[in-house]
């Protein structure tokens, strides 16, 4: 068992370091903050954008946004205005190009919020779809036309800083080629 589980880790940290494609929901276009600890009351409301990060090359996702904030859903946009579909049960967006890469904005959902208790649990996360071609999983269509599995983000609201983040934050890590050195040691 010992010698399966060093030459499973062996080829991992052959890979060198790689990320997942990861769709996350932010109160920034850039992606850098998953948390908005004061929505603004009211009119004009206020955008969440969902962005696809570590992305290697992609033309189309699917997912679907779990709403637990009890927010007023206004409107909502996408790369290249062709979704199929509701964002919070079955959303398909295309990226209006047989391929791009890097991270991208691929929609923003707009909210009002009326006033009323905040705590962790008053989120928004990315999910699989009902009808994912990967049961179970987000889905993404790569650059070959073939179907690949993401990760899917929470955003947070009502929160002082990462009090309700994953410790991680509010994107995966990637793997590092120290960190299977580390792991790998105990296991001399």
């Amino acid at each position: 068992m010992k010698k399966v589980l060093m030459m499973a880790l062996a080829l991992t940290m052959c890979a060198g370091a790689a990320s997942a494609d990861h769709f996350g929901l932010y109160s920034d276009v850039a992606g850098t903050s998953c948390v908005l600890a004061a929505p603004p009351v009211g009119p004009p409301g206020f955008g969440v954008y969902v962005v696809h990060k570590f992305n290697a090359g992609a033309g189309a996702a699917q997912f679907r946004v779990t709403d637990t904030t009890g927010f007023f859903a206004t409107t909502q946009s996408t790369i290249a205005g062709l979704a199929l579909g509701t964002w919070n049960d079955d959303w398909s967006i295309a990226y209006g190009a047989a391929c791009l890469q890097d991270d991208l904005n691929i929609a923003t959902l707009n909210f009002l919020y009326f006033g009323g208790p905040l705590a962790c649990n008053t989120n928004l996360a990315i999910d699989p779809a009902p009808t994912s071609p990967i049961p179970g999983a987000i889905s993404l269509v790569d650059c070959g036309g073939g179907f690949k599995a993401a990760t899917g983000g929470r955003m947070y609201f009502g929160v002082t800083g990462d009090s309700c983040v994953d410790p991680t934050g509010c994107d995966p890590l990637g793997v590092a080629e120290t960190t299977w050195g580390g792991v790998k040691a105990l296991y001399r």
